[in-house]
């Protein structure tokens, strides 16, 4: 009969495993439960977004009001806006590192808190610099810390319908930006823009509150472990298909803000009444949330390519701002509006599952991360830029213009993506393990070594496992969804370009492994 003590230390290492073998999450032996309490998860960021980037994306509301105030030029009153959205971004690196050595949960909390002092701080600003501080680094920062760990909590609960919950998710941020215009341009009419700001700061209460529901299901790296483990998961730039990702977006970002800030002053130079110009972007987000959940629920099906949807996305809406100049009345923008709103629908709610496609489900938090984190320089430069390019000609056209040809930029430099993928038997998707808590949940535990006692755990020498990972069922073979397996083998027997480009042949015995075959490696 083994001892009450150690029997109980058995069952605790046998789920949570030991400190050593939890250094690594792997994603493969990880099932989410697709639905459950996971749909509870993603009202809560759902809210989260609706409130944060609600109140982001309509910055252009409050732009107005603050040339007005502080008698500023364009660029540099964009500056407040562009510090927001570029430390959002610029510090999702750390963002993600935190959710993965804290947890989701405490890290949007923290994100809620920062976000309010933020903006209560920016109601008392006095000159822009002030607000640079406050509504643009700290407000920046704290919103960070509440987007990311919306995103990141979601693969933890959900893997079939993960474009989909994705898309739901991100309809937070579209509904918000189509709700929050109105509001707090009525607001700014009835109380002033100090009182509306003070207003955004008790919304980032709630935005704590909500917050609170993120429940992990994967525990956050032992202390022990991250104290041995780099701040920042370099191993992704292996992945040369990432870094052209990268590049394409860092191109995208210089034009994607530039509507969100100008397009209602642009209205008002028209003629267009205040009012109206303030709905403006709240009809992009309603195009925009029809958009996330039409591409959300679309790239989950079998036969979709994520990637050329991605593609088409982005030209489309190069296109929509290089016509938008030549929509000067009001029924024209809104024209504008709905066909930019609904294919960045797709950029936004497909962007982190594209990328967790490209780098792997197990390196999908430092992927997105790292990669908002090096756009969000472009992005911050985009609205002044902008704001530049009006004070020398006296026009918005030639902003749009090249707000236009960016995104075209964009599209077609993501073609070189699927031809450098690494090959399913590259270094990059093979991992040196210890023995995985699935393998321990399953009672697979090594016999006691003569000479231990019956009750206490062998010592086990790691098992290793130099196999490619069966992410690539996830990740590589995530963007071939044109074939099932058979054809995807034989197109890659004739050298056919799928969607992450040709299989090499000598691959081909890897990708068709039996089914017997993958639940032994697993």
């Amino acid at each position: 009969m083994e001892p009450k003590e150690n029997k109980k230390e058995l069952e605790a290492s046998s789920i949570l495993g030991d400190p050593l073998e939890a250094e690594c999450v792997d994603f493969d032996l990880h099932n989410p439960p697709d639905g459950g309490f996971g749909w509870v998860v993603v009202f809560a960021a759902f809210c989260v977004q609706f409130i944060v980037l609600g109140v982001m994306n309509n910055f252009g509301v409050l732009f107005s009001e603050l040339l007005v105030e502080f008698k500023r030029s364009k660029s540099q009153t964009a500056w407040v806006g562009s510090i927001t959205y570029g430390l959002m971004f610029l510090t999702g690196p750390i963002s993600t590192t935190l959710c993965e050595r804290l947890g989701c949960r405490p890290v949007a909390v923290l994100g809620g808190l920062i976000a309010a002092l933020g903006t209560i701080l920016a109601s008392f600003s006095t000159d822009i610099y002030k607000m640079y501080l406050t509504y643009g680094f700290l407000f920046g920062v704290g919103a960070s810390m509440c987007y990311f760990p919306s995103v990141i909590i979601l693969p933890q609960y959900f893997h079939r319908h993960l474009s989909l919950t994705n898309g739901l998710v991100s309809c937070g941020s579209g509904v918000g930006t189509m709700v929050m215009g109105p509001v707090m341009q009525t607001l700014i009419e009835e109380l002033g823009w100090v009182n509306t700001v003070r207003c955004c700061s008790s919304l980032m209460i709630i935005v704590t509150v909500v917050s609170l529901v993120y429940s992990p299901r994967i525990p956050p790296i032992p202390p022990e472990i991250a104290k041995t483990r780099p701040l920042f998961d370099l191993s992704i730039f292996k992945n040369k298909a990432y870094i052209v990702l990268i590049v394409a977006l860092c191109f995208f970002m210089l034009s994607y803000f530039v509507p969100f800030v100008h397009l209602g002053q642009m209205a008002i130079e028209y003629g267009i009444d205040k009012t109206k110009a303030s709905l403006l972007v709240g009809f992009m987000s309603v195009s925009s949330t029809f958009g996330r959940l039409f591409f959300g629920k679309i790239s989950d099906h079998p036969r979709v390519n994520r990637l050329y949807v991605y593609q088409l996305s982005l030209l489309a809406m190069g296109i929509s701002n290089t016509l938008c100049p030549l929509m000067n009345t009001y029924v024209g923008l809104i024209i504008y509006c709905a066909a930019f709103g609904f294919f960045e629908g797709c950029y936004v709610c497909q962007c982190a599952v594209l990328t967790g496609d490209i780098v792997g489900r197990d390196k999908m938090a430092p992927g997105v991360g790292t990669l908002f984190g090096i756009k969000s320089i472009p992005l911050t430069l985009g609205p002044p830029i902008a704001g530049l390019l009006y004070s020398i000609s006296d026009s918005y056209q030639i902003a749009f213009y090249v707000a236009g040809a960016v995104p075209t930029l964009a599209a077609c430099l993501m073609f070189a993506i699927p031809f450098l993928m690494p090959p399913p038997e590259h270094i990059y998707w093979k991992r040196n393990d210890t023995i995985t808590k699935r393998e321990q949940s399953d009672g697979r535990l090594l016999s006691p070594e003569p000479g231990t006692s019956s009750g206490k755990r062998a010592s086990r020498p790691p098992v290793t496992r130099n196999v490619p990972r069966i992410a690539l069922s996830q990740s590589v073979n995530s963007l071939h969804k044109y074939f099932d397996m058979p054809k995807r083998v034989s197109m890659a027997e004739i050298g056919s370009v799928t969607s992450l480009g040709i299989i090499p042949r000598n691959s081909v015995s890897s990708l068709a492994m039996s089914q017997s075959d993958r639940a032994s490696v697993v």
